[in-house]
C-alpha cells in the first residue's frame, strides 16, 4: 500500500453534469492485489471489496473506493480515499457528475509491447504507473502532488517503485482532453510531455473504457453505483422509446399528409368524371350508333327485303306482332296463327322458299283457339334476274336464218 501526502490539492470548481471527475492519484493508496486461480468473473467485484475491508485502515462505509480490471488479468488493482479528504479538497456533490474516478483511471485499456512506465502529470499531481507486457491493468501505482518538482518527484517515486518491476520504456504524459458521448463514455485524449506523440507504441493515446469498466472504476459508494446504473438504462431506454415513438408520430403524420393529398386529389377526379359524364354518354351513344351502322354495313342487313319475303308467302290467317333483326339477316318473329296446322304449313313453306332457314323448331301455345308462336329464321338475299332485252331475244332468230339465206343462195342458177 501507498502512503499518502499529506500537503492537500484543490479541486477547480467545473460543470458538472455531464462531466468527469478526475481526483488526483495522490488521495488514493493503492494496491495491487492477485486473483485467485478459481475466481469466477462476476465474483471479482466481491472479491475487490473483501480486499478492501482486509486493507483498509477504516470501515469501508466511510470510504470512496473502486478497482480496474481486466477479464483474463491475474491481479486487479484496489484503491481508496477517505470521505473527508475529499471535503478537505473542496469536492462535494459527487453524486452529480456522470464518473468519479482517480486520474490514473483514465489509463485504464492502455497495452503496451514491452513493460512500460508512464509518468502522467494531471491536476497538480504526478502518478507513476508501471504496465507489465501486453497488461491493460497497472501492476504498480504511486503518485505525489510535489508538480512543481516534476523530475524530483519522478525519480522519488521511480525508486520507490523500481523493485515492483523492470521497465523498458518510459513515457511523460498528461490528460489533454476528456470527451463524453452521447451514451455517457469518456474518451481520455492524452499527450506525451516534450516528445512526439508515439502512436506506433502500444495503445494509450486514445483510451475509451467500456461501461462495465467505468462502474468498476467509480469511487462512489455501491448502493448509488447500483441506483444510477439502473436509472441512466431506464433513461436510455425511455429516450429510444421518445425517439421511436417521435419517428412514428412523425410518420404518421406524414402519411395523414400524403392520404389528405390523396383524398384531394381523388375528389378532383370524381367531379371530374361527373362533369365529363354527359360528354361521355353522347360519346358513347354516337360509338353504339356507328358500331351498329358498321355491322349493318358489314352484314347488309336488310329488314325491309326480309319482311317483304315473309309477307309473300303469309297467309291471311296468320298475323305478325313484332319482328327483330339481328346480326347475318336473322329474325325472331312473334305471331298469331288461327291454328297449329296453318302455322306449320307457313314455316314449310318458308323453308322449302329457298330464302328462309328455319332455325330450331318455332315455339307455340294455343289457348282459346287462337295459337301464338315464335319462329326465329335466317334470310338468304337472291338478287333478282334482270328481264332479257329485245335484241337478247331476237339473236337466236338470226342465227337459225343465216345458214338457210346461203342455202338459198346456193341454190339459184348461175347467170352466164
Amino acid at each position: 500500500m501507498q502512503p499518502t501526502p499529506t500537503t492537500e490539492t484543490t479541486i477547480p470548481e467545473q460543470e458538472k453534469a455531464e462531466s468527469v471527475l478526475l481526483l488526483p492519484g495522490h488521495l488514493f493508496f493503492v494496491e495491487s492485489v492477485e486473483l485467485p486461480p478459481a475466481l469466477e468473473t462476476d465474483e471479482v467485484a466481491d472479491f475487490a471489496e473483501l480486499s478492501i475491508e482486509g486493507i483498509a485502515p477504516f470501515p469501508i462505509e466511510q470510504l470512496n473506493w473502486g478497482f480496474l480490471y481486466s477479464e483474463g488479468a491475474s491481479s486487479i488493482l484496489i484503491y481508496a480515499t477517505h470521505r473527508d479528504r475529499l471535503k478537505q479538497i473542496g469536492v462535494q456533490d459527487i453524486d452529480q457528475y456522470v464518473w468519479v474516478l482517480p486520474d490514473f483511471a483514465a489509463l485504464q485499456g492502455a497495452h503496451f509491447p514491452d513493460n512500460t512506465e508512464i509518468a502522467l502529470i494531471y491536476n497538480e499531481c504526478v502518478t507513476l504507473l508501471y504496465f507489465e507486457s501486453g497488461s491493460e491493468v497497472p501492476h504498480a501505482v504511486a503518485s505525489s502532488n510535489k508538480h512543481d518538482q516534476v523530475t524530483q518527484c519522478i525519480e522519488s517515486l521511480r525508486a520507490e517503485l523500481e523493485p515492483v518491476i523492470k521497465v523498458k520504456s518510459h513515457f511523460q504524459a498528461t490528460i489533454a482532453e476528456t470527451v463524453i458521448s452521447e451514451q455517457g463514455i469518456p474518451t481520455f485524449q492524452l499527450a506525451e510531455e516534450g516528445t512526439t506523440v508515439h502512436e506506433d507504441y502500444g495503445h494509450w493515446t486514445s483510451l475509451s473504457p467500456n461501461e462495465k469498466t467505468l462502474w468498476q472504476a467509480d469511487v462512489r459508494t455501491g448502493v448509488f453505483k447500483v441506483a444510477e446504473r439502473n436509472a441512466r438504462r431506464t433513461s436510455a431506454l425511455l429516450t429510444k422509446i421518445t425517439a421511436w415513438a417521435a419517428l412514428c408520430a412523425i410518420l404518421l403524420i406524414g402519411l395523414e399528409i400524403a392520404l389528405l393529398a390523396a383524398n384531394a386529389w381523388l375528389n378532383t377526379q370524381k367531379q371530374q368524371v361527373v362533369t365529363q359524364q354527359p360528354t361521355v354518354a353522347r360519346i358513347e351513344d354516337k360509338q353504339t350508333l356507328m358500331n351498329k351502322l358498321e355491322q349493318v354495313a358489314q352484314n347488309e342487313l336488310r329488314p325491309i327485303a326480309i319482311l317483304e319475303a315473309l309477307n309473300q308467302t303469309r297467309p291471311n290467317n296468320i298475323h305478325f306482332t313484332s319482328t327483330e333483326t339481328g346480326g347475318e339477316n336473322r329474325i325472331t318473329i312473334d305471331g298469331v296463327a288461327s291454328t297449329i296446322n296453318d302455322l306449320n304449313r307457313y314455316t314449310e313453306s318458308l323453308s322449302k322458299s329457298g330464302t328462309f332457314s328455319l332455325i330450331g323448331t318455332p315455339k307455340s301455345i294455343t289457348r282459346g283457339g287462337i295459337t301464338t308462336f315464335t319462329a326465329t329464321l335466317d334470310y338468304t338475299h337472291k338478287e333478282a334476274e334482270p328481264p332479257a332485252t329485245v335484241e337478247e331475244t331476237a339473236a337466236p332468230d338470226k342465227k337459225t336464218s343465216i345458214p338457210d339465206r346461203k342455202a338459198s343462195t346456193s341454190k339459184e342458177p348461175d347467170v352466164t
